[in-house]
């Protein structure tokens, strides 16, 4: 098929406007926005839309899709807030338009579909070197957390964008034999893990782990059945023995009390001044625990002398000074006074001054120091029910809520618009702890389907991610990759509450459907 046999110039302004998107996915939302306009233009331009819109509507597939779509415009119906009803359906009308323009198109031919992939894969490594570039500070930008170095889009849509780039990585490691490029490749997918690493992306990073699971089983099962059996429990145990650790380490471990005798700690410090050990506190700092040995006077003295930040204001996350050096004397065993201080190396004196709370923190980009964050959190919530500020264990207080609204709301939910005035009733019914600036939505995309459309909208949801892949006899590793991909990401994102979200899902989604259901070559 030529490529630009219908319309040599709307063709072209068609596949730029596929250049313009997945060039925007990573590096601008306003070139996201932009290049559906010039898709929708190049459609418009093309003519001929009756004759294009006959296959639209004899596809299955495409009404499913616009299912979702047609499911927020029902919602009206019965919605309050017509303010937020109307902007949550512009912010998703990418899920109605882009299967429309797409489905009604001809797919690209393979030359062109490798170049969109190609550029794809340049946007992102491009996006990774700038988040790089803010990180060694040849970028300025206050960063509060090494996620803050995302600076076009969120962390977590970008680490998603990262597995959608190695996937295509191995996409193209399969078709070409070329020793060169496959090292080439093998490259850009060390350096896309690397930075997902720096990221500090557990969801990426989780998000990798199943999808190379699934490919090795698979690669198993080519080899021979029984080979496969065998690779499939052993790799199968070793994933149970890793996530059981992972649970022990930060949800058991993490909580346990630390006993002592509070009667034989000792009253005053070197210098005669009185300690405080606060035995209703249960905060830990690498088993040791914190509020105890504590002389705030020597604290405040000590510290002064020792930095330009005072005792008394806060560190450059905004946490508060003292707070922050206290664990940090605790991670090390130090007691909190001037001689626990004064021990302090010059860079330990600046890590705190950072925000860092522990010196086993001290590399920003430690991946098991995040999962140390982590089960600091648990344990924080877990004594205190309060995980404000803390973004994995907030979601903890956000799914219990999602939960008590779809409870009250299982058949129809609560409509387009009233979603957040739902989980702001339902924070206040339940005495939730979450500071007034953290009760957010539920950062599940299934759980948001449901509280919006009851359970019955959830399961529609549900059934129109999985309908236009199992229409394929044969889908394709780029599209099973993408699909897996955006499951996992919608377990703790509300992927289509933003403009990125909704991008990223809907144009992927129906772009890698549209070229392995039209073409053969791309079930590869």
């Amino acid at each position: 098929m030529n490529l630009f046999s219908t319309n040599k110039y709307s063709r072209q302004i068609y596949l730029s406007g596929i250049f313009l998107l997945v060039i925007g996915l990573p590096l601008s939302m306003f070139l996201m926005s932009i290049a559906q306009f010039v898709l929708l233009g190049a459609w418009l331009l093309d003519g001929n839309i009756v004759v294009k819109l006959k296959p639209v509507f004899r596809s299955p597939v495409f009404w499913v899709l616009a299912g979702v779509y047609l499911m927020h415009l029902l919602g009206l119906i019965y919605t309050t807030d017509y303010d937020y009803a109307f902007r949550d359906l512009r912010i998703k009308l990418p899920l109605l338009l882009l299967p429309l323009l797409f489905i009604s198109s001809d797919p690209l031919e393979k030359k062109y579909f490798d170049w969109v992939l190609k550029i794809f894969i340049a946007a992102v490594i491009t996006s990774s070197i700038i988040s790089i570039a803010v990180y060694a500070g040849l970028i300025h930008k206050e960063l509060h957390d090494i996620r803050d170095i995302s600076i076009f889009i969120s962390h977590i849509r970008l680490a998603l964008l990262v597995c959608v780039a190695v996937t295509c990585c191995i996409y193209f490691f399969r078709i070409y034999t070329s020793a060169k490029i496959r090292i080439l490749l093998i490259l850009i997918i060390i350096y896309l893990i690397s930075f997902l690493i720096l990221l500090e992306s557990l969801t990426g990073l989780s998000v990798l782990m199943c999808l190379a699971t699934l490919m090795l089983y698979h690669y198993l099962f080519k080899q021979s059945r029984l080979i496969g059996v065998i690779g499939f429990v052993v790799i199968t145990a070793m994933l149970f023995i890793g996530a059981t650790k992972f649970y022990q380490f930060v949800f058991v471990d993490s909580i346990k009390q630390v006993t002592i005798n509070y009667q034989q700690l000792p009253q005053k410090t070197a210098l005669g001044n009185t300690y405080v050990h606060d035995a209703s506190k249960h905060d830990i700092e690498n088993g040791n625990l914190v509020w105890v040995y504590v002389c705030e006077k020597e604290l405040d003295s000590a510290w002064n002398k020792r930095s330009r930040f005072l005792y008394s204001g806060k560190d450059e996350m905004g946490q508060y000074i003292n707070h922050t050096l206290i664990r940090f004397l605790a991670s090390k065993n130090l007691t909190r006074d001037a001689a626990g201080v004064n021990q302090l190396s010059n860079t330990e004196v600046r890590a705190i001054e950072t925000g860092i709370a522990n010196a086993k923190d001290q590399n920003l980009s430690d991946v098991g120091s995040r999962m140390h964050q982590l089960a600091w959190e648990y344990r924080q919530y877990y004594y205190n029910g309060n995980p404000s500020g803390h973004s994995v264990v907030q979601r903890f207080e956000f799914w219990k809520t999602a939960v008590y609204i779809i409870s009250k709301h299982p058949l129809i939910g609560v409509g387009t618009g009233d979603v957040q005035k739902a989980f702001d009733v339902a924070y206040d019914e339940t005495d939730s702890k979450l500071d007034k600036g953290n009760r957010f939505k539920s950062h599940n995309q299934y759980l948001s389907l449901a509280v919006t459309f009851g359970i019955c909208g959830g399961i529609y949801f549900i059934f129109s991610l999985f309908f236009p892949i199992l229409s394929l006899k044969k889908p394709s590793f780029l599209y099973s990759s993408f699909l897996l991909i955006a499951l996992l990401s919608m377990l703790t994102e509300d992927t289509l509450e933003t403009q990125a979200g909704v991008t990223f899902f809907a144009f992927l989604n129906v772009f890698f459907f549209t070229q392995n259901s039209k073409y053969p070559e791309m079930k590869n």
